[in-house]
């Protein structure tokens, strides 16, 4: 009796999720809908134009809020909610935050893609990012990652910045350039920025801009983000907290392409007040291997604010952001 409630569990589940998909690395089966893994759940997409289409659909939700959702279903533990959580809030999920991805991203939406261990499945492959690099493997192939990352520590492999290098049969490793977290005229198509306005002790405002190339995706945008101090004896963490949050933007980007020549694109909107965590807006985005677009801001800027308090009390406070 136990087996049929399982497999009639199991049907449930195939049947009524159809927002992406779960893998697992030791079961190398991708199963339809985003479902409960065994082992290590992540998204994994047919081809980068269901990717492209996940993206649309969530966009301008709450990706925080998403992101707890489906970590409660089981599905899969996005990185964005691990990175949100204290050490305490952690544990109740059974997450250790000190053996999950490092991936140095002003972009939420990415991190929303991406599992705890920085993966994400397109296309028959595991896109894994952690670190420095960018890894591309096939399901079955992640330990040759532990390999090469010895290797490279020893200095036994050399590889420049937005290099390629080839280790073994099938792993594809990509030196990215995203830990550069200031302006750097000589980083085309990295001019991340960060503006704060503190509205007490322990609360702030934070405005972002951001142009990150990861190798199979790349995108532009803004965020506005609301952020709580949690202290633990000696310790503290910024968290995202929920708070009427805006975001207006008008700026120009370059848009060089891996083929053809350079373009420039307009862009410009205005947001209403949202109770939200982050307020992201990604101004486009491209995806493919290799992505087939990078993006340049050249002029313009965003101004992000927050309304916080209970009138007659409650404050605004903003943050504006120029190239």
């Amino acid at each position: 009796m136990k087996k049929i409630i399982v497999l009639m569990m199991m049907a449930m589940l195939v049947i009524g999720c159809q927002e992406g998909e779960v893998i697992s690395e030791e079961n190398i089966t991708i199963e339809s809908g985003i479902q409960k893994s065994e082992e290590v759940g992540m998204l994994s997409f047919e081809s980068f134009k269901e990717l492209n289409s996940f993206v649309e659909e969530y966009k301008e939700a709450d990706l925080l809020e998403k992101a707890k959702g489906f970590a409660k279903q089981g599905n899969y533990t996005p990185l964005l909610l691990v990175y949100s959580l204290t050490e305490e809030e952690a544990g109740s999920y059974n997450l250790d935050k000190e053996n999950v991805a490092k991936v140095n991203t002003q972009n939420s939406m990415l991190l929303f893609l991406l599992n705890k261990n920085g993966e994400i499945a397109i296309e028959g492959k595991i896109f894994r990012i952690d670190g420095d690099f960018v890894y591309s493997y096939t399901s079955g192939n992640g330990n040759d990652v532990d390999t090469f990352e010895e290797e490279y520590s020893k200095g036994g492999i050399k590889i420049k910045e937005e290099g390629t290098y080839k280790y073994g049969k099938d792993l594809s490793v990509y030196k990215h350039t995203n830990y550069v977290t200031e302006k750097d005229a000589s980083l085309a198509g990295r001019m991340t920025q960060s503006g704060y306005n503190y509205i007490n002790n322990n609360l702030r405002l934070r405005g972002i801009q951001f142009d990150e190339y990861w190798w199979f995706i790349s995108f532009i945008g803004s965020a506005t983000i609301v952020e709580k101090k949690v202290q633990i004896l000696f310790w503290s963490q910024w968290v995202p907290t929920a708070s009427e949050n805006r975001l207006n933007y008008d700026m120009g980007y370059q848009v060089d392409f891996v083929s053809g020549g350079p373009s420039l694109n307009l862009i410009t909107g205005d947001d209403v007040y949202q109770n939200t965590s982050i307020l992201l807006r990604v101004y486009r985005w491209s995806f493919g291997f290799p992505a087939p677009e990078r993006y340049t801001p050249s002029f313009g800027g965003s101004l992000h604010d927050t309304y916080w308090g209970t009138s007659p009390t409650g404050n605004f406070y903003d943050v504006f952001l120029s190239y």
